[in-house]
C-alpha cells in the first residue's frame, strides 16, 4: 500500500484473502485494523475490478467493499499497467468525514500514480483519461 502523509490518505493497491478463509470475517477485520491504525488519515482508496455477472468473485468483492462502508467514486478510473491501462472502479472508505471534492480525489489519484506506477512512461496519459 501507499501512504501519502501530505495529502492525508492511504492507497491499497491490492487486498486479498485466500479462498479457504472467505466469509470468515478476515477481510472486514483487515479493514477495521486499517481504520483503527490509520485513524489520522481522511480516507483509504481501493482499486476494485468491475463486477461481471459471469464471474461471481467480482460481484462478491464489490459487495464486500460496500458492506464495509466503502463508496464507489463517481469517476471513470483506469489502472496503469505495462500494456496501457485497465478499466476498474475506485472505492474510498472515509475514516473521518472529509467530504473530498473531485479535485482532491484527482490529486490523490495523481499522487498515488506517481508513487506506485512511475516505471510506466505513460502514466500521465492514463491519468488524463480519468474523469
Amino acid at each position: 500500500f501507499y501512504i501519502d502523509d501530505n495529502r492525508n490518505f492511504l492507497w491499497i493497491d491490492y487486498l486479498a484473502v485466500l479462498p479457504d478463509f472467505y466469509s470468515k470475517g478476515y477481510g472486514r477485520c483487515i479493514l477495521d485494523e486499517l481504520k483503527n491504525n490509520f485513524s489520522k488519515y481522511r480516507c483509504i482508496y481501493f482499486e476494485v475490478e468491475k463486477p461481471v455477472e459471469e464471474d461471481p468473485n467480482t460481484v462478491r468483492r464489490v459487495r464486500f467493499y460496500e458492506s464495509c462502508g466503502c463508496k464507489k467514486l463517481d469517476c471513470e478510473y483506469y489502472y496503469p499497467n505495462k500494456d496501457g491501462c485497465l478499466p476498474m472502479d475506485l472505492y474510498a472508505l472515509e475514516i473521518y468525514n472529509s467530504s473530498s471534492l473531485k479535485k482532491d480525489i484527482l490529486e490523490d489519484i495523481h499522487s498515488a500514480f506517481c508513487a506506485l506506477h512511475s516505471q510506466y512512461p505513460h502514466i500521465e496519459s492514463v491519468f488524463a483519461k480519468i474523469n
